[in-house]
């Protein structure tokens, strides 16, 4: 076609006409795609579809009907996967109806109607795993818990209705409790009987007694299933009575150092080991503490939401060059005298009868440059990773270019360093990304990124080190679900004007540009980076996690369970 379009030139047709064909080839093939989109789009190959719309646009970017339709398949495009998505959910292929539901949100991520669905299918997916996914030590965990073992041993759940309005003797008072409930009551020798008048209406065994205990500063220990022991609260009866129990918690999700920290700072325990080769603690404390730290451990230990970050890098490289005039191929006249002697030498004599045509003269040679190049190059990365929430994801592409260090040492021991020692250290030359995604309950991620560049200008020599030039971005973004952020304008230009000719003439206005070499020389690199990230799981919070927990007082800690109605 360019060959064509030369011998058009050659025969004298009018430039405007060339231009016209031109414009109407670039014309044929934006329609071309165009048509190409709209056959894949009644298949509903809409990936290619929107592929072959971009391209035509961006072959005509003046048409608007392009980008109309554009726009149109792409609303049609998520409605479809959408439509898929519901599908597949119905058919209980959930993973499936996820991605498509991603496809979705990418081709129109202010959907909210979308956006909500995929939360709700996100939460259905991961009660589905809790419920059906639970391992055989999770299985055993539930099996060997405190808490429920405690709680089972008050499994006795009889009414206590008692009304003391005049004072009585307070351990006449237990022992009615305790007979009500069925148990034998005991009291430790330093017990001291005093009076008391209570109302004890409805109220569990256990009730009963701990308000009891709490007014008269009394504990009490279940010796066996029907026996009670009363014991005065002071600090030395409880080293004496309370017993202690060792418990190891095996850690999957959160390391064993935080979990002891968090646990050692809530529940003031002291007692509490760190086996990180085993991601392993062990606490060793009475069974209600003992419990109230299994509840903080499963709180804690907690799987952490994930998401998927897609990458898009391109790097768009433009170089101009225009080189025009005239240039000569060497900028200076050489003179000499002819000797017809075979060994170049002349004799003395000669110089009387010397005249012109004994000199020769090289005259430089003219070259008349016309020349003008546009090149054009892209380099395109699309990497997917997937990564937990707060953890770092690092992304190199790229090579490692071997850097020469020079050191001196001397030639022999206590010599002045002179002889020189070359080694080589390999340095990362290319595209670095670093992402710590912070996933929030709301949908929303935020992404603290740093982005380097870095490439060879001058590629050095063996004495001389390669210059490396380098482009850093440092910034925090935050993203809705399957939203993209794009950052463009990492440019840099460089312009470069030579002139070259004979002194004097190379500096009038119009001559230089014809007897003189000139070239002009643009270097223009563009680099394009989006990103997108995509939820694909989120924290196991139930409602379990947001309800709150009967910890005792600030003087005794321990977990005490709600007892059902």
């Amino acid at each position: 076609m360019i060959e064509r379009l030369r011998f058009m030139n050659k025969m004298g047709f009018p430039v405007i006409l060339i231009t016209y064909v031109l414009l109407s080839l670039s014309c044929v093939s934006s329609v071309k795609y165009y048509k190409t989109a709209e056959e894949l789009r009644t298949k509903k190959e809409y990936v290619k579809a929107i592929e072959y719309y971009m391209e035509a646009m961006r072959r005509e970017p003046k048409e608007t009907r392009y980008r109309l339709r554009l726009m149109e398949v792409m609303m049609e495009a998520s409605n479809y996967y959408y439509r898929q998505a519901k599908k597949s959910e119905k058919e209980g292929k959930y993973e499936l109806a996820l991605v498509e539901l991603n496809r979705a949100l990418e081709y129109n991520p202010y959907n909210q109607i979308i956006v909500s669905e995929k939360k709700r299918l996100l939460k259905m997916i991961s009660k589905e795993k809790k419920k059906n996914e639970k391992t055989e030590i999770e299985k055993l965990k539930i099996k060997t818990s405190v808490a429920r073992s405690e709680q089972s041993r008050w499994e006795n759940n009889e009414r206590v209705n008692l009304k003391f309005i005049k004072p009585v003797k307070l351990s006449e008072i237990i022992k009615a409790v305790g007979k009500a409930g069925g148990m034998n009551v005991l009291f430790d020798s330093d017990f001291r009987d005093s009076k008391l008048k209570i109302t004890l209406k409805n109220i569990t065994l256990k009730k009963a007694l701990e308000r009891i205990c709490m007014i008269k500063k009394l504990f009490y220990k279940r010796l066996d299933r029907r026996t009670l022991l009363i014991i005065p609260d002071t600090a030395s009866k409880r080293k004496l009575y309370d017993k202690q129990i060792l418990k190891n918690f095996y850690l999957s999700n959160i390391k064993a150092d935080e979990c002891a920290k968090l646990v050692s700072n809530v529940c003031r325990i002291k007692n509490i080991f760190v086996n990180k080769g085993l991601n392993m603690i062990t606490v060793r404390e009475t069974p209600e503490k003992v419990a109230l730290v299994e509840k903080l451990v499963n709180f804690y230990d907690k799987r952490k939401a994930e998401v998927m970050i897609k990458v898009e890098i391109m790097e768009v490289n433009r170089d101009k060059l225009k080189e025009y005039g005239v240039e000569l191929s060497q900028y200076q006249i050489s003179q000499g005298m002819v000797s017809s002697s075979e060994n170049g030498t002349i004799r003395g004599n000669r110089f009387f009868y010397l005249d012109s045509s004994d000199f020769s003269f090289t005259i430089p040679t003219i070259l008349y440059k016309l020349l003008e190049n546009d090149g054009e190059s892209r380099i395109i990365a699309e990497p997917q990773v997937r990564g937990e929430d707060g953890e770092k994801i690092e992304i190199k592409l790229g090579d490692k270019v071997p850097v020469p260090r020079t050191s001196f040492v001397p030639f022999a021991t206590g010599g002045v360093n002179q002889q020189p020692i070359t080694s080589f250290d390999l340095l990362d030359v290319g595209i670095g990304i670093n992402i710590i995604p912070h996933i929030h309950h709301n949908g929303e991620v935020t992404l603290d990124l740093s982005f380097r560049l870095s490439f060879i200008t001058s590629p050095g020599s063996s004495t001389i080190p390669p210059t490396i030039g380098n482009r850093y971005v440092k910034t925090k973004i935050r993203l809705r679900d399957g939203e993209t952020g794009v950052m463009a304008g990492l440019i840099r230009n460089s312009e470069r004007t030579n002139i070259k000719g004979i002194p004097g003439l190379n500096r009038i206005p119009l001559l230089r540009n014809i007897f003189s070499k000139n070239k002009k020389q643009v270097t223009q690199t563009d680099i394009i980076l989006s990103i997108t990230p995509y939820i694909i799981k989120m924290p196991d919070i139930s409602e379990e996690d947001l309800r709150p927990l009967k910890t005792g007082t600030e003087s005794k800690i321990y977990y005490e369970k709600e007892s059902k109605k």
